[in-house]
């Protein structure tokens, strides 16, 4: 019997994706320089998909801390759009540097260059969940594609393109890291501040509680005495020893501390960070 084979559409964008990663070099040599912006955009979109399907379940699987379910709805749906429209905007910069470079290309070139180059985004952001290695990782081999599109297709002396793309990722790995690093810690010291909170919070609740059977072992005592000097001088104990005024004053203080200590305890419970998720780094 024979095999279903895949849609001719679906095969052209693997075998293109596979292309551009096992030899961007080979890639970029033969491809061609026109032929609209349908195609590229097209397989621009479809890296846009697989990125939002990478990240989507990462982040279900706990290694993007703070993508929930419907976050990772969102991001399968808003990636490839995100992406085709800040494709344009990408290859425009990328056009603008080559030209400064001594590129004779067109944009047409630069989109194409740009489009294909995504081919390796999926792989980038399965690296991502790796702290601080995973952006290097990613921006070199980035830098490396963009190397070779400028050598193979742009007709740029290797030496020019390397000094340039190698200097904008080493800038960009700077900046990744220092921003990662800067959230990182800013998200400890909030944990931190939480749980110190989350500690006072607790300690005013059993201080709370704490207050609450003490008056009620208070109006325990006096209950107690009242019962005894009325024993004493012959008069009729009155039933709880206290009037009923004191004995309802009495019982609205006790509830009151409680449901304040109930309070705060269920805002400690709230603000609570959750406890971290299970990670493969």
């Amino acid at each position: 019997m024979e095999q279903p084979q895949p849609p001719a559409a679906a095969k052209s964008l693997v075998d293109a994706a596979v292309a551009v990663i096992r030899s961007p070099k080979n890639f970029y040599a033969e491809m061609p320089k026109s032929g609209g912006f349908g195609e590229p955009l097209i397989f621009l979109v479809a890296m846009g998909v697989v990125v939002g399907l990478v990240q989507a379940v990462l982040g279900l699987a706990g290694l993007h801390p703070g993508i929930g379910l419907i976050a990772a709805a969102v991001s399968v749906i808003m990636t490839p759009i995100l992406v085709a429209v800040f494709g344009f905007i990408g290859a425009a910069v990328l056009f603008g540097i080559w030209k400064l470079m001594g590129s004779q290309e067109s944009y047409e070139t630069a989109y194409r260059c740009a489009a294909y180059s995504t081919a390796i985004a999926p792989i980038n952001a399965v690296l991502s969940a790796v702290p601080y290695v995973g952006i290097a990782i990613g921006t070199i081999w980035g830098a490396f594609v963009m190397i070779e599109a400028s050598v193979e297709t742009h007709k740029i002396r290797v030496e020019k393109a390397r000094l340039v793309f190698g200097t904008l990722a080493a800038a960009l790995i700077v900046m990744s890291l220092s921003a990662q690093w800067a959230s990182r810690t800013l998200m400890s010291r909030q944990a931190a501040a939480m749980q110190a909170e989350g500690a006072q919070m607790a300690a005013a609740s059993a201080q709370l509680q704490a207050g609450a059977a003490q008056m009620q072992a208070q109006m325990q005592a006096l209950q107690q005495a009242q019962a005894a000097a009325r024993a004493a001088s012959g008069a009729p104990t009155a039933p709880g020893g206290l009037s009923a005024q004191q004995q309802a004053q009495f019982q609205q203080m006790r509830q009151a501390m409680e449901a304040a200590a109930r309070r705060m305890e269920a805002q400690r419970k709230a603000q609570s960070p959750a406890p971290p998720a299970p990670s493969g780094n």
